[in-house]
């Protein structure tokens, strides 16, 4: 999978202040619960959140914006398949970093690895 801008951004202490002084965060969380906001726009949102929630870093900052939380609903609840499977991707890139999978685990959420259900 090639480089993604905001999973690079994840990645240092300074570069996740830089995100949540932006506050584009903030914004990106809006559109995405908008339901005026086109499928295509929100699929790419979730892959936004998916990419930057492969880090403790990213998760950690998602976690003060609820933004897991509003992926899981919309993994659990949309009625477009095509929405549903993104979250479901980026749900599964949430879950690869430690953070991650503690969070997931609190919407009761497991990742499924080859030791079993962690």
């Amino acid at each position: 999978m090639p480089p993604n801008f905001y999973a690079e951004l994840a990645k240092t202490p300074d570069s996740i202040r830089i995100l949540r002084d932006s506050k584009q965060l903030e914004e990106f969380k809006k559109q995405l619960a908008d339901e005026k906001t086109s499928i295509m726009i929100r699929k790419s949102l979730l892959w936004l959140f998916g990419m930057l929630g492969s880090t403790d870093y990213g998760v950690e900052l998602m976690e003060e914006h609820e933004i897991i939380e509003d992926i899981v609903q919309i993994a659990e609840n949309t009625t477009y398949l095509s929405v549903k499977g993104t979250a479901l991707f980026a749900i599964s890139m949430i879950c690869r970093c430690e953070r991650g999978k503690e969070v997931l685990k609190t919407y009761k959420w497991y990742r499924a690895d080859p030791q079993g259900i962690t």
